[in-house]
């Protein structure tokens, strides 16, 4: 009767540790897509007809087709932006004779995570010259808006130096997402077992020392005395 005590104890203690670990394991998670999100670097390259399907759907009718695009990738975070030409063939970029510099409209898409992309973010913009502002607003007003979830939350002002127009992302990316909250659960358990091992001894020695008339402190023998006369700890005796 006893052991079958004994044995659901401990598989009571296992489920709560495994629960803990699941949620530091997701806290984790969405830590590092974050901090991906925000300060990962990399490389980018552009790209023809990348708008695609998936970014049509977010395409007001007034919004040129997104016909041209940039691949981002760095540590934990693709980006792939795709971007639609308003004003184009008049004057072209120096560096890039086949764009236009005047004006441009942008969706970019966010997958940021380590180790493996875990949540999921879009972005819309513009991009303009001053002298196009007043020709440019009916396509500004325009801009889609995501759901709450897709577009993510721009960064608190208190966030140091994020990189410009990265926001944090809030919908999470399977089963990427899964796989590294299984990691970093994984990574926690063992942690989480020292924790509780050492919590358990300390709770046990103070246990131990109080039956045998030892200070809990410094185990000198003080039977009932109020104060330890090694250390001068309170003991909880009534002498």
């Amino acid at each position: 009767m006893v052991h079958h005590g004994r044995s659901e104890s401990t598989k009571a203690t296992a489920i709560r540790r495994a629960l803990i670990c699941l949620v530091l394991g997701s806290v984790m998670t969405i830590a590092s897509a974050w901090w991906c999100a925000l300060y990962s670097r990399g490389r980018t390259r552009g790209l023809e007809l990348s708008g695609g399907p998936f970014f049509e759907q977010y395409r007001p009718e007034r919004w040129p087709a997104l016909t041209r695009g940039w691949k981002h990738e760095g540590f934990g975070i693709a980006e792939h932006s795709g971007i639609g030409v308003v004003f184009g063939g008049d004057r072209p970029s120096p560096r890039r004779p086949d764009y236009s510099q005047d004006a441009f409209v942008i969706i970019r898409e966010y997958h940021s995570g380590f180790p493996w992309h875990s949540m999921h973010s879009l972005w819309s913009g513009v991009t303009i010259k001053p002298e196009l502002a007043m020709e440019f607003e009916e396509i500004e007003r325009d801009r889609p808006v995501f759901p709450l979830l897709d577009r993510g939350m721009t960064p608190p002002a208190w966030i140091p130096d994020p990189h410009p127009a990265r926001i944090l992302p809030l919908t999470p990316v399977w089963p990427g997402a899964l796989y590294s909250v299984l990691l970093y659960a994984a990574l926690v358990w063992p942690l989480l077992w020292v924790v509780e091992f050492t919590w358990r001894h300390r709770h046990f020695r103070h246990d131990y020392r109080c039956k045998q008339g030892l200070c809990v402190h410094c185990a000198y023998p003080v039977g009932d005395f109020a104060v330890c006369p090694e250390c001068g700890a309170a003991t909880g005796g009534d002498a």
